[in-house]
C-alpha cells in the first residue's frame, strides 16, 4: 500500500494476511425417520493459533406433517483489518501528550459463537408455524480500550450470553389471502450486566397480504416491541437529552394496482405507506453513550409510484 506525494500515510499500512480453512462434513439422507450430519472446520488466522470448530444436528420426523430438530454449532469472525492493523495517533496537547486515536492489534483472538438451537415444526396445507428455543454463548469479544497513552486500543473483552424462544406462523386462508407472524423473546447478559445488548424482550411481527382479481393487491404488516433497555447499564452517565426508547408499534402499508394504460405496456401504481399511526421511534445511544438516545427512524412517509415495462 503506497502512499501519494505530498499526502498524509495511510492510517493502515501495508500488509499481507492468508487464511488457512479446512471443512468436512457428514450426513444422512435416507434414514426413515432420524437423519442428522456432523461437521468439523479448522481455521487458521495469522498471528493467532489455530483451532478446531464443530457442528452437528439431527431431525426426527414424527410423521408427515411434524417433527423435532436439534441443531448445535460453533463458528467464529476473525478480526477485520481496521482491527488489527489500523494504526493512526492524533497528536499531541500543550503538555506533548497524545490527544487520542486509534490503534489496531494483529494478536486479537478471533470473536467464537457456540449455539444450541431446539425445534418442533408442524406443517399442513394451510398452516406452518415452528416453535424454536435457542441459546448462545459468544467469547472472545473484540472491543475497544483507552491506553495510558491516550489511544484507543482494539482487545478481546470478554462474552455474551443470550437465550431465549421464537414462535413463527404462516397461515393461507384461502389462494389470495395470507397472514404472516413471528414472536420472539430473548434475554442476554454480559460483563455480569444483564439485559447487555439493551434489545428488547419482546418482539412480534404481522403481515396479511390480500390479492384481488383485478390483479391488485394490499399489504399490511405490523412491528411491534417492547422498550429498549436503558443505556445507563452500559453508560451510566448519559445525559437524557431526547425521548426514551417507549415500546413501539411500526405499521406499514403497501398498495398496488395495475392499470395497463397502454396496450403495449404494463403499467403498476403502487403506494406505499411507512411509520403509518406515526410512532416516536428512538433507540439508545450506544456508540457514544453520552445522551440517552437518538432518532432510530422518520414519521409518518407516504410515497407513490408508477411504473411501466414496455
Amino acid at each position: 500500500m503506497d502512499t501519494q506525494d505530498g499526502m498524509r500515510a495511510a492510517p493502515i499500512p501495508g500488509f499481507s494476511r492468508n487464511w488457512e480453512n479446512a471443512y468436512l462434513q457428514f450426513q444422512t439422507e435416507d434414514l426413515e425417520r432420524l437423519n442428522g450430519f456432523i461437521g468439523i472446520q479448522y481455521n487458521k488466522v495469522p498471528d493467532v493459533k489455530g483451532k478446531w470448530v464443530f457442528r452437528g444436528g439431527l431431525n426426527w420426523t414424527i410423521d408427515a406433517q411434524s417433527g423435532i430438530k436439534l441443531l448445535w454449532g460453533e463458528a467464529f469472525r476473525a478480526a477485520y483489518s481496521v482491527e488489527t492493523n489500523f494504526d493512526l495517533v492524533v497528536c499531541c496537547d500543550a503538555d506533548g501528550n497524545n490527544r487520542g486515536g486509534l490503534r489496531g492489534n494483529p494478536g486479537l483472538e478471533p470473536e467464537e459463537i457456540e449455539t444450541l438451537e431446539v425445534q418442533y415444526y408442524s406443517n399442513n396445507e394451510q398452516t406452518h408455524w415452528a416453535l424454536t428455543g435457542f441459546r448462545s454463548e459468544l467469547t472472545n469479544l473484540i472491543g475497544r480500550t483507552r491506553a495510558a497513552d491516550r489511544v484507543l486500543d482494539f482487545i478481546n473483552t470478554g462474552s455474551l450470553d443470550s437465550w431465549g424462544l421464537e414462535w413463527e406462523m404462516k397461515h393461507f386462508f384461502s389462494a389470495d389471502l395470507q397472514l404472516d407472524a413471528a414472536f420472539t423473546w430473548q434475554k442476554n447478559e454480559a460483563h455480569g450486566k444483564d439485559d447487555y445488548t439493551l434489545m428488547p424482550d419482546w418482539l412480534l411481527k404481522i403481515g396479511m397480504s390480500k390479492t384481488f382479481a383485478s390483479g391488485s393487491q394490499i399489504s399490511a404488516f405490523l412491528n411491534a416491541q417492547d422498550a429498549f433497555h436503558s443505556n445507563t447499564i452500559r453508560s451510566p452517565n448519559a445525559q437524557p437529552v431526547n425521548p426514551e426508547a417507549d415500546s413501539r408499534f411500526e405499521l406499514t402499508l403497501h398498495y398496488r394496482h395495475p392499470l395497463n394504460w397502454l396496450s403495449d405496456a404494463q403499467s403498476v401504481l403502487s403506494i406505499y405507506v411507512t411509520n403509518a399511526l406515526d410512532d416516536e421511534l428512538y433507540q439508545p445511544d450506544i456508540a457514544g453513550g453520552s445522551i440517552n438516545t437518538h432518532p432510530a427512524g422518520a414519521g409518518r412517509q407516504a410515497n407513490i409510484g408508477l411504473s411501466v415495462i414496455f
